[in-house]
């Protein structure tokens, strides 16, 4: 018996490895024919024109270009004459609306009450009238025109001044 069990030892390796052998022919067959076949499937439909496929945007989508200028860092041009900067206050940001409006803003290390204390005297001698004296601001009227001041403080440490003047009449 002892030859027996070792026979059917030795045997069974050739037997796996031709069931191996086979299972492996047997897939290699059937891809080489599957691949072979003709198809049977649709092509796929060509692309539309891009001219076509793309729908043209109205006007009401078109982005408009904002009518005011921008600037950073610097007094605007169209600043006026007669109302006075803070000294030592850096100029942030401003817009300028033609016709409309002119929005600036500075930044200074002074406190606010006396940044708002030095605008009420320099806005009286400049001949504007003063409105209003809200706590964070000056409010101002000349020739027509109005003026709005506030000074608060900033988020990290410097006050913010904005500045708002509307355009002669």
């Amino acid at each position: 018996m002892p030859e027996t069990r070792s026979q059917s030892r030795a045997t069974r390796p050739r037997s796996r490895r031709a069931a191996t052998w086979r299972a492996l022919m047997g897939l290699s067959l059937a891809s080489v024919w599957a691949c072979g076949a003709p198809e049977t499937a649709e092509p796929p439909p060509s692309l539309p024109d891009v001219a076509t496929a793309v729908p043209t945007p109205s006007p009401r989508d078109t982005p408009r270009p904002l009518p005011g200028i921008a600037t950073v860092g610097s007094v605007p041009s169209g600043f006026p004459g007669d109302v006075p900067t803070y000294p030592g206050a850096v100029p942030n940001a401003a817009l300028e609306i033609p016709g409309q409006n002119l929005l600036a803003t500075f930044q200074s290390d002074d406190l606010p009450i006396d940044i708002l204390r030095f605008y009420r005297e320099a806005l009286t001698q400049a001949d504007w009238q003063i409105t209003e004296r809200p706590d964070d601001g000056v409010l101002a009227e000349k020739d027509g025109r109005e003026l709005a001041i506030r000074a608060r403080p900033g988020a990290l440490s410097p006050t913010e001044i904005i500045v708002s003047v509307s355009p002669d009449p």
